[in-house]
C-alpha cells in the first residue's frame, strides 16, 4: 500500500456543483489517508530509531567534552564543579561509572549541605 502525504489537486471547479464535490472528495480522501496512517506509517520506527540514536550520541558528545573542560576548570579560574555535574548527569543514562561518580557527588553534596547547616560541631 501506498501512501501520500501531500495532495495534489489539479481540478479546477467550473461551477458551484462540481466545487462542493470536489471539497467532498478532498474530505474523503483526507479521511482515508488519516485512517490508513498506522499501516501506512512503516518508517516511523525507523525515524523514532534515528531520534533515539542522535539523541543517544548527541548525550555522550556532550558529556565527553565536558567532562575534561570540567576537570581543567577546576585547576583554571572557572565553574569547574558545575560542569563536571553536568557532564556525569548526562554520562549517566549511558555508563555505569558515569552513575556512581554522579551517586558519590549527590553523597558529597549532602554531606556539605549538613555541615553547613546551624548546630553543626566540627
Amino acid at each position: 500500500m501506498k501512501c501520500s502525504t501531500t495532495y495534489d489537486w489539479c481540478e479546477t471547479p467550473t461551477s458551484n456543483a462540481d466545487a462542493s464535490e470536489t471539497t467532498q472528495s478532498r474530505e474523503t480522501d483526507e479521511m482515508n489517508a488519516t485512517q490508513a496512517a498506522p499501516e501506512c506509517n512503516e518508517d516511523s520506527g525507523a525515524n523514532a530509531a534515528k531520534q533515539r540514536s542522535f539523541a543517544h550520541a548527541a548525550r555522550v558528545t556532550a558529556g565527553v567534552v565536558l567532562l575534561p573542560v570540567g576537570v581543567a576548570l577546576l585547576v583554571l579560574p572557572g565553574p569547574g564543579l558545575p560542569l563536571i555535574a553536568t557532564s556525569l548527569a548526562l554520562l549517566r543514562t549511558e555508563f555505569r561509572w558515569a552513575d556512581s561518580a554522579w551517586n558519590k557527588l549527590g553523597d558529597v553534596a549532602q554531606r556539605g549541605l549538613a555541615w553547613l547547616r546551624p548546630g553543626h560541631a566540627t
